[in-house]
């Protein structure tokens, strides 16, 4: 999936999950926003803390 699609699927902007993907991002999210971003990669949460 790319950012683009990511994007229009979990509702945030195109440059938001560009942020989030970042490599100098402080990674500080909400639980919603956590939680919106694992159902529209259709994982669980814990994947996007595993390394």
């Amino acid at each position: 999936m790319t950012q683009k699609d990511l994007a229009i699927k979990s509702g945030y902007s195109y440059a938001y999950i560009r942020r989030v993907e970042g490599p100098k991002c402080i990674k500080n999210f909400s639980i919603q926003t956590i939680y919106r971003l694992a159902a529209s990669l259709d994982i669980d949460i814990k994947q996007l803390f595993e390394e």
